[in-house]
This record gives C-alpha cells, sequence and structure tokens, in this order.
C-alpha cells in the first residue's frame, strides 16, 4: 500500500462514485428535467463556475510559490503556501469539489444525485480531516500555526479574515 493508503483510497471512491455521479448528472440533465426550485437551478452553476477558480488556482500558485523540485507534480511542494486562494482557504481543491457537488444537487434536483452527493462530501471531508493529518506531519508547527489562520474550506469566513487583516482589525 502507498505512504498515504487511506488518503489515496479516499480519493478513489470519491473519483468513482463522481464519474458515476456525472454520468447520472448528464443522463438527468438532458432526459429527466423536472425542477422543484428553479432560482435554485442558477445558484448551482454558479457554484459550479466558482469551483473551477478553486480547482485551477492553486495549480499556477503552487508552480510560483511551493519550491517544488523540476520534472515534479505541484503537490511536492516544500514550503507551506499561506498567499492568493491559499490565504482564503488551506484546501481550494477540495473545496472546487465539495462547491461541484452541491451545485450538481441544486441543478439537478434529484434524491439519486443528493445521495451520491453526500456520500461523495462526507468522503471528500474525511479525505480533507487526513490531508491535513499529513501536513502537520510534514510542516509540524508552521502547518498548525497556518490551520489557526486560515479556514479549512469556508472561502467566506477566510475572504472576511482576509479583508479585516488587510484592514489591520
Amino acid at each position: 500500500m502507498p505512504k498515504f493508503g487511506k488518503w489515496t483510497s479516499v480519493w478513489g471512491i470519491v473519483t468513482i462514485l463522481l464519474i458515476i455521479e456525472s454520468i447520472i448528472f448528464a443522463g438527468i440533465l438532458l432526459f429527466y428535467r423536472n425542477l422543484v426550485i428553479e432560482y435554485l437551478d442558477y445558484f448551482g452553476w454558479g457554484l459550479l463556475i466558482l469551483s473551477i477558480y478553486f480547482a485551477l488556482a492553486p495549480v499556477y500558485i503552487f508552480k510560483k510559490k511551493a519550491k517544488v523540485p523540476k520534472g515534479k507534480s505541484y503537490i511536492h511542494t516544500k514550503t507551506i503556501v499561506d498567499t492568493g486562494v491559499f490565504s482564503i482557504v488551506r484546501h481550494p481543491q477540495y473545496l472546487s469539489m465539495l462547491l461541484v457537488e452541491i451545485g450538481i444537487v441544486l441543478i439537478v434536483q434529484h434524491w439519486l444525485i443528493l445521495i451520491l452527493s453526500i456520500i461523495c462530501i462526507i468522503l471528500t471531508y474525511y479525505g480533507i480531516l487526513l490531508q491535513d493529518k499529513i501536513l502537520v506531519r510534514k510542516f509540524k508547527d508552521d502547518y498548525i500555526e497556518y490551520m489557526k489562520k486560515v479556514p479549512r474550506t469556508n472561502f467566506l469566513l477566510g475572504i472576511i479574515k482576509m479583508i479585516f487583516k488587510g484592514l489591520g482589525v
């Protein structure tokens, strides 16, 4: 089993569920469109668009700030990155996955998607907790301090903290 066996197996399950959910999502979206609350559909699409930022921004920031060895993936960071999107939330790509799940539920409004999304959200959150443990082991007290300053996935709280920090409050 790999070094982070629990972590990789959680993400393997989430990936499989996301693939299944995407197929069902496409089928329901194309063939069975019966919205219970129509305006939630628009909010869901907004969350999907927002999720793109939280998915892609870390790749760019890690390449610039993370001191990744040449030829390695951006996840092989040698330092804690606490600027840009990482000053808002500690796990932006996982937040992106959560936003996608919630967005899909709001767009489709179908019980099957709701059940699959709840499972994915629970597994994603469990994976985030495992990732925090891994990063505490890797970066020790520096990461614990970072955890105190930046929320795990609550981007609204992260934005508020960032604004107040900028104002010196």
